[in-house]
């Protein structure tokens, strides 16, 4: 940033409006972000504190992935249980001409 605002005073001569309003805009943003930078109110986390919420989020992450094996274990035995049984009905398709017939009647 010295070296734009060193520059821009250098050449201050050739340079024109829209030039010094974004340098002014820069200087502005970095302020501002350095300030929100400084106002963020510092927490007093020690290694233990990162420890414990480490530990819970472990904690958690094994509680979704054994839901997630018992999930897909409860499927597969749905499908091995649908595979396993034999059909109830054995539907003929072709029927004869008298039966479709009487259906329609």
């Amino acid at each position: 940033m010295y070296f734009v605002v060193s520059q821009a005073i250098k050449r201050s001569k050739e340079l024109q409006v829209q030039v010094y309003i974004s340098i002014c805009t820069a200087i502005l943003t970095a302020m501002l972000s350095f300030y929100k930078f400084l106002s963020i109110r510092p927490t007093n986390f020690l290694q233990e504190n990162f420890d414990d919420l480490s530990q819970k989020q472990s904690n958690l992450y094994n509680q979704q992935i054994q839901y997630c094996l018992q999930q897909e274990n409860d499927q597969i035995k749905t499908f091995i249980d649908l595979y396993n049984t034999p059909d109830q009905e054995v539907v003929n398709v072709e029927q004869s001409q008298e039966e479709r017939q009487s259906l329609l009647n």
